[in-house]
């Protein structure tokens, strides 16, 4: 039934398509942008040159760059309010927005809206800083006062000069009527939602203030704003990270209060290191297949997924090689939990694009996700996948950074894999599957220290997911440092001067269970050895072994009495007499005058100078597959509504009221009156100049509100209009959910 309506949605979108194509539908790619619409195909053109070379701008002024996108950024450019609407998020009251899945940058704008002096345009350029400065533990006020003030940069007329950091009046106005004081600021959560009232403003209003003073007002010149970066990337907390590297608080925000009145208007200008003109950048017009695939790319952002499904259908049925329709339903079906068909539509995305960096990203992450002995795809695949696509790269973000290494690791390029989650783990010095990746092949190749070192913190960090993991390679630790000192004991034994690499521990993931040995009795000696020959003379049996205390013979009347245990194939049940060519490590074990009790044969792979093949190792506790996806964890911050200024009209319905007062917080439903949405209450007295609630009796149920939040201290049970003791510091009203 599911598919069958599937298919009816398609039926009735291909009208759209087509309908897409009839009025023109244009594309324009560059190097970092695939710009497509309805708009006149000189707009798009146009606007693809632009954002390319505000690009180049951002490179070299941003404090630091860390574009963590897997592909070039999409922006879609609708010609007319009308073709703009269906897709319009709710909130959203400019003419453009974005809409951010990991790794798959959208920008979509109105056309009419494309202006450099528009606010949408300003919107997306907003957005796109984002993508370029992506870093994973930036702090909320830095994340948007940085986007906020490169947002409104500007190009000459020739595109040779830029302006950057130019004075937005209304974030001045904003910062002069309500100031939050900055450690407020400083402390609100990465992932706050922030909604639309007086406190929120401010917040953004303070956050560009404060990236503006840092970049043009004092003699670091924003230097500073990397430091800071470092410090939090190498796992430093917060506060101390900008006490060290900006300063205390209270004193940067002194120097910030004065600066709000001494705001210079224009930006600063500097040179575009490459400038793209309009003809670098001409559009082409799109098939019916490309408009269906752009809308559905969309639909995806935006969560529509059955609208996604309807126009993915129609453009692959209309032409099957269309890569960006299959990448874009495998992240679907990835999403939906598909995973069979998601790995179908990857694979072919690898095979008609192999430089497509996402289709081979996610294949390796459905490598490492899946389960064993059939594994689909195989770890040799994904690492080829992934390996090509990464080729020619100058820098790769560390999530396909470490899924690469941690492939490498898995099939034994340990001496690949080592560098790559270093480069992964320095850029992203707290993500602990990374970490956890690195310890895994530092125990192989022999480097234990360090590998204890990151294990033994990943064990006592507050990471659930990857803490028992970290314990259980600790396990592995242990096994792997006796291997060595076994292996280095027989290769002593033997005359060699190394053990050579540990072939049987050379793929990560897994590792081999130890050979059960015999626990010796009372009065029994043991001795790691080589089994040099069996001496039969007579009735009597004879084992001669090489130890490190020199040759060691032990005999037997009978070897019915003897204990006889092998890890090996090649060596089952009995022992023929003769000389041993193979010279097996085995323990054994004598009593008294050299009385044979137990030969014990450990595995093949601690065989001194065997160059065995490097393959799959018998798997004590393999790591679960969650620890692996969680490679590709990131934060997602949706960002889909980008108007921060307009105050939304609610409908009549039940809504929450927020109050804070002098005297603490409280949250009440009330019923309300349709269009009422205000906030920002400063005055003393319950109804301040400049906003009216919409009636009398909703302003005396705030005033319940305000007075059981002054209750929480215990003064008053209630208060009424026009108690003046209560100083309202914010009103909030969301609908209730």
């Amino acid at each position: 039934m599911a598919r069958l309506l599937t298919v009816l949605l398609a039926m009735l979108l291909g009208a759209a398509a087509v309908f897409g194509a009839d009025t023109r539908w244009s594309r324009a790619s560059t190097e970092h942008f695939v710009v497509s619409g309805d708009a006149p195909a000189a707009v798009i053109g146009q606007l693809a040159a632009r954002l390319e070379s505000l690009r180049s701008v951002f490179l070299e002024a941003l404090p630091r760059v860390n574009d963590r996108s897997l592909q070039r950024t999409f922006v879609i450019v609708f010609g007319s309010d009308r073709a703009f609407a269906p897709y319009r998020p709710a909130g959203v009251t400019v003419g453009g927005f974005a809409v951010h899945e990991p790794f798959m940058p959208c920008l979509v704008l109105r056309s009419d809206r494309a202006d450099p002096a528009e606010d949408a345009f300003r919107t997306v350029v907003h957005e796109y800083v984002h993508v370029l400065a992506d870093e994973p533990r930036m702090p909320l006020w830095l994340i948007e006062g940085m986007a906020d003030y490169y947002s409104v940069t500007t190009l000459s007329r020739d595109r040779r000069r830029a302006a950057v950091g130019e004075r937005i009046a209304p974030h001045v106005a904003q910062a002069q009527q309500w100031w939050v004081p900055l450690p407020q600021v400083l402390e609100t959560p990465r992932t706050s939602p922030l909604a639309n009232d007086e406190s929120s403003m401010s917040f953004y209003a303070e956050s560009w203030l404060l990236v503006h003073h840092l970049m043009r007002a004092t003699p670091e010149k924003g230097s500073q704003i990397a430091k800071f970066i470092d410090r939090l990337s190498s796992g430093a907390t917060e506060a101390p990270a900008f006490e060290q590297a900006i300063g205390p608080p209270a004193k940067v925000e002194v120097a910030l209060r004065r600066y709000l009145g001494t705001l210079p208007l224009y930006g600063v200008e500097r040179p575009v290191a490459r400038s793209v003109e309009d003809a670098a950048a001409r559009a082409r017009p799109m098939t019916p297949a490309e408009v269906d695939a752009t809308l559905a790319r969309l639909s995806f952002h935006l969560r529509r997924d059955g609208e996604a499904d309807a126009r993915l259908e129609a453009a692959i049925g209309a032409d099957a090689s269309l890569a960006e329709a299959m990448v874009t339903i495998g992240m679907l079906r990835a999403r939906q939990g598909r995973k069979a068909e998601a790995l179908t539509s990857f694979r072919r995305v690898v095979a008609l694009d192999p430089a497509d960096l996402l289709a081979a990203y996610r294949l390796g992450l459905l490598a490492l996700e899946g389960g064993q002995p059939a594994r689909e795809p195989s770890f040799e695949e994904a690492y080829a996948a992934l390996s090509r696509a990464a080729e020619g790269r100058s820098r790769l973000p560390p999530e396909p950074l470490a899924t690469l290494g941690t492939l490498a690791g898995r099939i034994g390029r340990l001496s690949e894999a080592e560098p790559l989650l270093r480069q992964a783990s320095g850029r992203d010095a707290r993500q602990p599957a990374t970490r956890l990746e690195l310890a895994n092949v530092c125990l192989r190749i022999g480097k234990f220290q360090e590998a204890r070192e990151i294990l033994s913190g990943l064990v006592a960090g507050s990471d659930s997911l990857v803490a028992p993991s970290a314990r259980r390679c600790l396990e592995w630790l242990g096994l792997a440092e006796a291997r060595a000192r076994l292996r280095a004991e027989l290769a002593a034994i033997a005359g060699l001067s190394d053990a050579g690499p540990d072939r049987a521990i050379a793929r990560t993931g897994t590792f081999p269970s130890p050979p059960r040995l015999r626990t010796p009795g009372a009065g029994e000696e043991r001795r790691l050895g080589l089994l040099d020959a069996v001496d039969c003379p007579g009735a009597e049996f004879i084992a001669r072994v090489s130890t490190l205390d020199g040759a060691v013979s032990v005999s037997t009347a009978s070897f019915a009495g003897v204990h006889l245990s092998s890890a090996r194939d090649d060596v089952k049940g009995s022992l023929p007499c003769g000389v041993r060519q193979g010279r097996e490590p085995v323990y054994v074990t004598w009593k008294g005058d050299h009385q044979l009790v137990a030969i014990e044969f450990l595995p093949e792979d601690l065989q001194p100078g065997r160059a065995l093949p490097s393959s799959p190792s018998p798997c004590s506790a393999a790591l679960p597959p969650s620890v692996y996806s969680s490679l590709g964890r990131r934060e997602a911050r949706p960002r889909t509504a980008s108007s921060r200024r307009a105050v939304p009209q609610r409908a009549a319905g039940t809504f929450a009221v927020t109050c804070s007062t002098q005297f603490g917080t409280t949250t009440r439903p009330r019923r309300s009156t349709p269009g009422h949405s205000w906030s920002g209450c400063t005055k003393a007295t319950p109804r301040p100049s400049g906003v009216s609630p919409p009636s009398a009796a909703m302003w005396d149920d705030t005033a319940s509100d305000c007075g059981s939040a002054k209750a929480m201290r215990g003064t008053v049970a209630r208060a009424s209009p026009p108690a003046e003791r209560i100083r309202v510091d914010m009103i909030r009203f969301t609908p209730s959910r």
